[in-house]
């Protein structure tokens, strides 16, 4: 098994050892005389290699993303998970993403059918559709742009009690119909107009082009070109630098391969030996095979409670997210009777810089593992829980799709892998 060279790097660092490569290749240090210790210089000539082959991939790793100008490409970890449960589960809407507004006020509604359409003709990924190629694996195609209208409902004849009514009942047909991934028509946008003033705007998209840092970046290009359209300006954007597609082209190239694999033993020691499931108390029996169905609950904490909270996390050099965390894992030992306590929590994974503005699906699952013992004082504890989950921080280019292998668990239908 490898060595954790991320980590070694990182605790080097924070002693003031800066290890890099020069033009040469060679292994340079970047550090004081000082910092350099005898017994530091000896654990960097132990593991020289494996610390070059990091430094080498990271090199590789940031280098820019080449626009490959192709049209149809592999997917990416996080679309292969949602292309194969597609194929699993025929018709599912488990992965729809719904947005609604409630409009109040004079609605241009050619401004924004010109927006929607110039938002298409932008980004390949409203663009792209999704299909088994000749090898049996899912691919991607980016479809050339042939107009995008809105979806226009009148519901304003309706009475008022009626007219609600209908609104809550097409919001809720929309999030259930599903998309078919075949088609490149992955995006859905619904007008419903309940008044001369008043309208619901539904957008609805399949996940596996989007998330929620690409719904942010659409709806500021939807702004632009919503404004361009009313104060009758040539709307002026270059083509965007990358596609998605250039992106999976690099993800599943040795560029992105090679200096991922270099967070794989951090997660190995980390999730040893964690359970295979959680054993909170269930109110009826576990099904053999889940379901989407759910619900959510919502609580609040009063504003001085959370004041409190948050100076309490601030003393200790801890994030409120941290802290939360702490409690939570805390919540889940007295419900389950169980001291080792995995979440997950869901991450951006824009890891650089020229992949911010692109649309698509980049999110990843970070595992956050936590080991209650049975006598420390909070305050330790919560320092406990900072140093864990800034180690897991530190390690979240390692993809969450990768794990399961890694960690040679089995996958169950009745269970999700891992937490």
């Amino acid at each position: 098994m490898y060595t954790n060279i991320i980590g070694l790097l990182k605790q080097l660092a924070q002693q003031g050892v800066q290890l890099a490569l020069n033009d040469q290749g060679q292994l340079v240090s970047q550090s004081s005389q000082e910092a350099l210790t005898p017994a530091l210089g000896q654990q960097i000539r132990e593991h020289r290699d494996a610390i070059v082959r990091c430094l080498q991939a990271q090199r590789a790793f940031a280098a820019p993303i080449q626009a490959c100008r192709t049209s149809v490409g592999p997917l990416s970890s996080s679309q292969s998970g949602l292309w194969f449960i597609e194929q699993y589960e025929e018709c599912s809407h488990l992965y729809n993403m719904p947005v609604f507004f409630r409009l109040t006020g004079e609605l241009d509604v050619a401004a924004l059918e010109f927006a929607f359409d110039a938002l298409v003709q932008r980004h390949a990924s409203l663009r792209t559709r999704f299909v088994r190629n000749a090898q049996g694996s899912g691919e991607q195609q980016i479809l050339p742009h042939r107009g995008f209208a809105l979806q226009h409902e009148d519901l304003s004849q309706l009475e008022p009690q009626a007219r609600e009514q209908q609104v809550a009942h097409r919001v809720r047909e929309e999030i259930e119909r599903p998309f078919d991934l075949a088609s490149g028509k992955l995006t859905r946008v619904n007008l419903l107009r309940l008044g001369e003033r008043e309208h619901v705007l539904l957008f609805i998209q399949h996940h596996i082009i989007s998330d929620g840092w690409s719904v942010k970046n659409m709806f500021a290009d939807l702004k632009t070109a919503f404004l361009a359209y009313q104060n009758r300006q040539p709307l002026i954007w270059g083509e965007p630098p990358l596609t998605y597609i250039d992106y999976a082209h690099w993800f599943n190239s040795p560029l992105f391969r090679d200096y991922h694999d270099e967070f794989k033993p951090f997660w190995v020691e980390r999730l040893a030996g964690i359970p295979d499931v959680h054993s909170l108390p269930l109110d009826r029996p576990r099904p053999a095979q889940q379901a989407s169905g759910g619900a959510l609950v919502f609580s609040t904490i009063d504003n001085a409670l959370w004041s409190r909270f948050k100076q309490l996390c601030q003393q200790h050099s801890t994030s409120p997210f941290i802290g939360l965390h702490a409690l939570f894992a805390l919540l889940l030992a007295r419900h389950s009777g169980e001291r080792d306590i995995v979440v997950g929590t869901p991450l951006a994974y824009r890891e650089r810089a020229d992949i911010e503005s692109l649309l698509g699906f980049f999110v990843n699952t970070l595992v956050l593992r936590t080991r209650i013992p049975e006598q420390q004082a909070f305050s330790d504890y919560l320092r406990q829980c900072r140093q864990d989950d800034l180690a897991a921080f530190d390690h979240q280019l390692y993809r969450f799709e990768a794990l399961t292998e890694a960690l040679g668990m089995d996958r169950h239908t009745a269970i999700n892998p891992i937490f």
